[in-house]
């Protein structure tokens, strides 16, 4: 059995990691006690520190590797001057004008959406005239918009979430002999969310209400996120089953897994007592919740699509379905 081929680690996340732990330290030094006694000098230390760092690693990670052109690191140095303009507590007055950058690029960022964004939802007509599943007729349109920003297909995902969280009710699920359901087993986990979500969010926004009344409801505001996201989990496989056809096996598991398998590379199909008590080395896990899993080894890899433009190649997938007796006897026939 072929073990599935992982991305390795991107440069941009590398450099968005090292981001995140110099911001930390440079926040460490602004509420240090050297700080307190010499603040004009680590002032202009940290606002050098913000505006070369990120730049050199911009350089270093990415310019230098093909991952960005050498204009990107202008805007580095200026998101890092962005940074200095919210550690310093007295930021000379220029610099605290850049305070109103993320405002000023969000309304450049919208007119530039809806400039080259045209494009993408007339690719989004035509696929959802021709197509009911909704996050396949997103991805298509991507493909079809090669002029779209790297960071507006970011926000489409979040759009997707959102069409599910919030208006996929009335749509209704498909129904017919090939069509194998799974939301079933999500249930559990999506009543468990709405009960330990809020809790969670009412503790943190408390804790966090002494130190920062804007953190306390940013805090606030994820744990609501994170129940929309919850309902689109749920919605997403509700609306998103499996599709045995003729030919092939259209395997999708809410919002994360995408593939077609030919039946004419299915090697093998067995029904599991129980799952696995150890996660199993080359295989997809799309079946975390079933209590009856289905494991299917395959001739040939086949590619696996995720979000966000993830893709991966697996030779065996775990699956589980409602009727997993009826999965299970419908390939045997169709192999």
């Amino acid at each position: 059995m072929n073990a599935p081929t992982f991305q390795r680690v991107s440069p941009q996340a590398i450099f968005g990691l090292l981001l995140a732990v110099f911001v930390a330290v440079e926040v460490g030094v602004v509420r240090s006690e050297a700080f307190r006694r010499t603040p004009e000098v680590l002032s202009a230390a940290v606002f050098a520190d913000c505006v070369l760092v990120p730049a050199l690693l911009g350089w270093l990670l990415l310019v230098r590797r093909g991952k960005a052109r050498p204009g990107a690191l202008l805007g580095m140095a200026g998101g890092g001057m962005f940074v200095a303009s919210l550690l310093l507590p007295h930021p000379p007055s220029l610099l605290g004008a850049l305070r109103w950058l993320p405002a000023v690029a969000e309304l450049g960022l919208l007119a530039w959406g809806a400039v080259v964004g045209r494009a993408f939802f007339g690719h989004l007509r035509t696929e959802n005239q021709t197509g009911d599943d909704v996050l396949a007729n997103v991805h298509r349109a991507l493909e079809r918009t090669a002029s779209l920003p790297p960071i507006l297909k970011a926000m489409t995902a979040e759009l997707v979430v959102l069409w599910y969280g919030l208006c996929a009710f009335r749509k209704k699920a498909p129904i017919d002999e090939g069509i194998f359901a799974y939301h079933e087993s999500l249930t559990a986990l999506l009543v468990l969310g709405f009960i330990a979500t809020p809790a969670e969010g009412l503790v943190l926004h408390i804790l966090l209400r002494g130190w920062s009344s804007v953190a306390a409801w940013i805090g606030t505001a994820l744990h609501v996120y994170s129940l929309v996201w919850l309902v689109a989990l749920y919605q997403a496989a509700r609306l998103r089953p499996l599709v045995l056809s003729a030919d092939a096996l259209l395997v999708r598991w809410s919002l994360l897994w995408t593939a077609e398998v030919p039946l004419a590379q299915i090697a093998s199909v067995e029904l599991l007592k129980a799952r696995p008590e150890t996660r199993e080395k080359g295989v997809l896990d799309m079946a975390r919740l079933a209590d009856r899993p289905i494991r299917v080894l395959l001739s040939a890899p086949v590619t696996v699509h995720g979000p966000l433009g993830m893709r991966r190649e697996t030779s065996a997938l775990l699956l589980g379905v409602e009727r997993p007796e009826k999965l299970v006897s419908a390939l045997g026939e169709n192999r």
